[in-house]
C-alpha cells in the first residue's frame, strides 16, 4: 500500500505539472479517457483511500485544463465534471478530523472553486453553469463561508478568501449571461443569488470580493430584474453605501471607483424600468433621494428606450 500511494502521489504530481504547459492543455484535455480516470481518482472514496495529495493535484490538473478556451465546452459537457467539482465543494470537516484533513478539504474547495471560475469564462457555458441550481447554491454558499475552522490560522484564512473570490467570480460571469439567464438565477430558491451577493456587498471585509459582488449585481441587474433587486432593501441599502463612500480615502481608490461605476450603472437600470405605480418605487425614491438629492425620475419615460445594463467581462487568462 505504500509503495502504491507513493506511486499514486508521483503519477499525480507530474501529470498536474504537464499540465501547467499552456501547449500540453489541449492534448491533455482530449487525451481518451485522460479527464475521466483523473474525475476518478478526485471521487475514490472514502477521501483516504488515496493520498490527499494524489486529489489535490487531480483537482488542479482539472482547473489548468480549464484555463485553455479550447478545452472549456468540451470540459463542460464531460459526464460527471461538474458534479464531481460540486461534491468537492460540499465537503465540510467532521469532529475528531485531524489538522491536516481540515487543510485538505479547504484546499480543495479552493482549487474545485478555481476550475469553475476558469469553465466560467466561456459564453457558452454560462447558461449552462446558470441552468445548474445545485452549482449556483455551492457557489452562493462558497462566497459566505468566512469563518475559518481555526481563526488564528492565517492559512486557512487565505485560502477561505481565494476560494470566496473564485465563487464571487464565477457568479459574476454567470451574471453575464443572456436575457433567461439572467432571470433564472435571480428567482432561484426566491432570490438566494441576490441575498448573498448583498450579504457580500454588506458584511465581507476582502474589497477585491465587494467589487465581484457589485459587479455581478451589476450584471443582473436589466428591466425583467430590476423589480426583484429593488424589492431588497438591503441590496438598495448596499448601493446606497457605495455611492455615498468618503472618497478622502485613496488606499483603494480603483476598486472603489470599480465599485461606485457598478452601482451607478445599476441604479440607472432602476431608474428606467421601476415606476411610481410599482410597489417597490418608494425603495428606489429613497435611494435616489439619498443619492442625489435634487434627482428626479421621468415617470413618463417611453419604456421602449429601456436599455439593460452592459454586461461586466473579460478575457480568459
Amino acid at each position: 500500500i505504500h509503495d502504491r500511494d507513493i506511486m499514486l502521489r508521483k503519477a499525480t504530481k507530474c501529470i498536474g505539472h504537464f499540465a501547467r504547459v499552456g501547449k500540453a492543455t489541449k492534448p491533455l484535455a482530449h487525451f481518451p479517457g485522460f479527464i475521466g480516470t483523473t474525475l476518478a481518482l478526485i471521487n475514490v472514496r472514502p477521501y483516504n483511500a488515496i493520498p490527499f495529495e494524489s486529489r489535490l493535484s487531480c483537482l488542479w490538473t482539472i482547473a489548468n485544463l480549464a484555463c485553455n478556451t479550447e478545452n472549456m465546452s468540451m470540459m463542460m459537457c464531460t459526464p460527471n465534471l461538474i458534479n464531481s467539482l460540486v461534491s468537492i465543494s460540499c465537503r465540510r470537516a467532521e469532529a475528531g478530523d485531524s489538522l491536516e484533513t481540515i487543510m485538505e478539504i479547504l484546499r480543495a474547495k479552493s482549487i474545485a472553486s478555481r476550475a469553475l471560475l476558469n469553465l466560467s469564462w466561456s459564453p457558452s457555458n454560462k447558461v449552462l453553469m446558470c441552468q445548474n441550481f445545485a452549482l449556483v447554491e455551492t457557489l452562493s454558499n462558497l462566497a459566505m463561508e468566512r469563518r475559518a475552522p481555526y481563526r488564528k490560522s492565517h492559512t486557512m484564512q487565505d485560502i477561505m478568501l481565494h476560494t470566496r473570490r473564485n465563487s464571487l467570480g464565477a457568479l459574476r460571469n454567470m451574471a453575464a449571461a443572456p436575457r433567461r439567464s439572467k432571470i433564472a438565477l435571480c428567482g432561484y430558491n426566491n432570490g438566494k443569488l441576490l441575498d448573498t451577493l448583498t450579504d457580500v456587498a454588506l458584511n465581507e471585509t476582502d474589497q477585491s470580493a465587494i467589487d465581484l459582488s457589485f459587479a455581478a449585481i451589476h450584471n443582473l441587474a436589466i428591466h425583467d430584474t430590476a423589480e426583484l433587486i429593488v424589492d431588497r432593501p438591503a441590496l438598495v441599502l448596499a448601493l446606497k453605501n457605495v455611492l455615498l463612500e468618503d472618497e478622502d480615502d485613496d488606499s483603494e481608490e480603483e476598486p472603489k471607483n470599480s465599485r461606485k461605476s457598478h452601482a451607478s450603472s445599476t441604479i440607472l437600470v432602476l431608474e428606467r424600468t421601476i415606476t411610481p405605480d410599482m410597489e417597490s418605487y418608494d425603495n428606489l425614491r429613497e435611494l435616489l433621494d439619498a443619492v442625489n438629492p435634487s434627482n428626479t425620475v421621468d415617470e413618463d419615460e417611453d419604456e421602449d428606450d429601456m436599455m439593460p445594463s452592459e454586461a461586466v467581462n473579460a478575457t480568459a487568462v
